[in-house]
């Protein structure tokens, strides 16, 4: 915990509190010289409320706002739960933000907590309503000047340099909402020469801003993340900002760009990020194109026990894979053991269900999940959690693009429900025509075209007889192209049979629509991975018209899922709204 003292700041009582797993700071500032000691808290933190507010309870303070910098999921829920349990407190974000609060502000107000008060800076960049706050500029205020800059500016790094900030005096002190080098403050001087962003000439400072942020050179799978709508929101906004010098205007939407859905399985089966998770996705990509170009080799007996390079390749993919996984659940069971509480996500849920399973047998070791049971469930969420949801974004955006009355159609119903606010979770499932189009791309383009199943007990199916342990191949492809269950037009893209729902949607009203499975073993993430591809496309739809490039080659091709062999090349215009 941090504090600042000068000569001329004996009024302010400041502290830098510090939440390690995310590596994220809050400040708490309060006129102390003033009979109410009226406190704000800035960025707190949701697993540090109760640490906080005891602190704020210990010095004798009134807590009177919780503000943030800016909206992003590790800063606005710590608001949240301090509103739960503070009653006065208000809230202060950004306008431009489009964020809920109790009280918005803009560039040039003032937040004042008794005889002190903040500036407020508009630093837009790293979100649309990042701010950045600003101790007075007033010889009875704190001196140096202290600058609360969120992520706009990190020391010796940041989300994207605002160059707002670099207008203040060099003295300075910057105070960011993270640090992951064991840095707690800098200077606006020191950063000018120091940082790796402020250094460089304008145009390689351009160039690293291009290839850091903009999102529109893409392959065939991608690459790079965007975690949450906000984040997707800042990749918009920088994309206008910056662009690669001389780039083709042509859009390939799919090698680098747009995998949200890799960030979003990672914070919610693992709470960690993209980045940390990244070797994770890398293995798991090269180890499934090892294995289907293993699957097209001609079948010859005993060839897969032979050490040919792919084969001893899939061996070391695989023991890195478990190896960083292993890491990741020891770290928690470590944790675990000294009685920290469980995270709420997939993997906590998991280990705290083993563990109590264990326990109620008498921790016996043969009952419950080994070690390896449960790096291969994590396998699973890793890839089955970002892959489906992904290759469902990229077939739906190439159908719009050939359909346009139906894209058109699709963001005329996201406008009516949102307008130009930022889609929220009560609001998509109000999204019919959105829901009706995943379904038809579901039906023509199911990212598993096939499931195997095995039949532990001998069953009859119509006529035939299948003995126990035989599998059956369930060819979802196939059924989902039938002429007789879905009629002449089922080759056809027609979101329209989806109107009246699912089981009116086929001529004969039976299972025929499985892109997750069914019955009891069905996908348990479904309604996950819809959820998270409405608000993604919703997003998309506010921002930008798409259309199909003359260099797309339409060819499917399954590796694991089905993919567009040579990516999806799309012309992307931003909405003049």
């Amino acid at each position: 915990m941090g504090s600042y003292s000068t000569s001329s700041s004996s009024k302010l009582l400041f502290r830098q509190l510090f939440e390690k797993e995310s590596s994220t700071y809050t400040y708490l500032l309060a006129d102390s010289s003033h009979p109410d000691k009226p406190a704000l808290l800035i960025d707190p933190v949701d697993k540090t409320v109760d640490r906080d507010l005891s602190l704020i309870h210990e010095l004798g303070l009134k807590l009177v706002y919780a503000i943030n910098t800016h909206v992003h999921a590790d800063h606005v829920t710590g608001t949240g739960l301090i509103k739960s349990k503070v009653s006065d407190v208000k809230s202060v974000i950004s306008k431009a933000s489009s964020a809920k609060a109790d009280l918005y502000v803009e560039q040039g107000d003032k937040i004042r907590f008794g005889d002190l008060f903040l500036e407020v800076r508009a630093t837009p960049g790293h979100t649309l309503g990042c701010i950045t706050y600003v101790t007075g500029d007033a010889s009875d205020q704190p001196q140096p000047r202290l600058a609360f800059t969120g992520d706009a500016l990190l020391i010796r790094g940041c989300g994207r340099t605002d160059f707002q900030i670099f207008t203040l005096p060099e003295d300075t002190l910057i105070y960011p909402a993270h640090d992951y080098k064991g840095f707690s403050v800098s200077t606006v001087g020191e950063e000018l020469q120091y940082n790796p962003r402020l250094t460089k000439d304008e145009e390689t400072f351009k160039n690293i801003m291009a290839s850091k942020y903009s999102f529109i050179w893409f392959g065939s799978i991608p690459r790079v993340t965007l975690c949450d709508p906000e984040l997707i929101r800042d990749a918009f906004n920088k994309f206008n900002d910056f662009r690669k010098p001389n780039i083709n205007p042509i859009a390939k939407l799919l090698a680098t760009g747009l995998n949200m859905t890799s960030d979003v399985i990672s914070r919610t089966a693992f709470r960690s990020s993209y980045e940390e998770g990244k070797r994770i996705f890398e293995l798991q990509k090269e180890q499934a194109t090892l294995t289907m170009k293993s699957f097209m080799n001609a079948y010859i007996p005993g060839w897969r026990f032979l050490p040919t390079p792919t084969h001893r390749r899939m061996k070391e993919v695989n023991r890195d894979i478990k190896s960083s996984l292993k890491d990741i659940i020891n770290k928690r069971y470590q944790a675990m053991k000294a009685g920290e509480a469980t995270q709420n996500d997939l993997l906590g849920i998991l280990l705290e269900s083993n563990h109590r399973e264990i326990q109620e047998h008498g921790n016996n070791k043969d009952v419950g999940m080994t070690i390896d049971d449960i790096i291969e469930e994590c396998k699973l969420f890793y890839f089955a959690g970002q892959e489906t949801t992904l290759v469902l974004l990229v077939w739906t955006i190439v159908l719009l693009s050939r359909y346009p009355d139906w894209q058109e159609r699709a963001r005329e119903e996201v406008f009516q429900l949102f307008r130009n606010q930022k889609p929220n979770f009560d609001g998509i499932s109000h999204l019919k025509i959105l829901t009706m189009i995943f379904y038809e791309v579901l039906r023509l383009y199911p990212p598993v075209t096939s499931l195997g199943r095995v039949i532990p007990n001998s069953m009859k199916i119509g006529n035939i007889t299948l003995p126990a342990g035989v599998q059956v191949t369930l060819p979802i492809g196939l059924v989902h192209h039938d002429r007789e269950i879905w009629g002449d037009d089922a080759k056809e893209f027609n979101p329209e049979r989806f109107s009246e729902g699912i089981s009116k949607a086929t001529n004969d009203g039976k299972v025929s629509f499985f892109p997750f499975g069914w019955g009891p073993r069905i996908c348990i993430g479904q309604n996950f991975a819809m959820v998270e591809a409405k608000m993604a496309l919703a997003l998309i739809l506010q921002k930008f018209s798409f259309e199909l490039s003359p260099t797309y080659t339409h060819a499917p091709s399954v590796v694991v899922t089905l993919q567009p062999k040579h990516g999806a090349h799309l012309i992307l215009r931003k909405l003049k709204i």
